[in-house]
């Protein structure tokens, strides 16, 4: 009688086997579909999130411009100088006249089988300019 028993409890290993790996496998595809569509998402809003600061740094320079404050910005402020990098993201600004220009730029490095292997190319561009009030 036991020899029966092990013998049928040796049949149910092979389909037991096949739907492990198959669950295994469906959860691997899952995660995948999960971390690309992650990525794919995440420079989606890229050209929004530079907008969205570039109009926090217009308020910042309001603000100091305003009488009751009366600071120059482009002392205070790190964007009129070498600029603001936020990692693939550069923001500058300046003044010409009376007006203020703020500017964003999107680049992404990429490999060429070239001199040099790095390329910076441009992705998106951003110039806003406002007169100062």
């Amino acid at each position: 009688m036991r020899k029966i028993h092990f013998r049928l409890n040796r049949l149910g290993n092979v389909p037991i086997t096949i739907l492990v790996m198959g669950i295994f496998a469906v959860c691997t595809l899952a995660i995948s579909s999960f971390v690309i569509s992650n990525i794919s998402v995440r420079n989606d809003f890229i050209g929004v999130s530079m907008i969205g600061k570039l109009n926090y740094f217009e308020e910042e320079i309001m603000f100091y411009a305003k009488p009751e404050i009366n600071k120059n910005p482009a002392e205070l402020m790190p964007l009129f100088g070498n600029g603001v990098i936020h990692g693939n993201v550069a923001f500058h600004g300046g003044k010409n006249g009376n007006q203020y220009f703020l500017n964003a730029t999107y680049s992404e490095r990429k490999f060429e089988f070239s001199w040099p292997m790095f390329k910076t190319e441009r992705i998106i561009y951003i110039e806003y300019t406002f007169p100062q009030k």
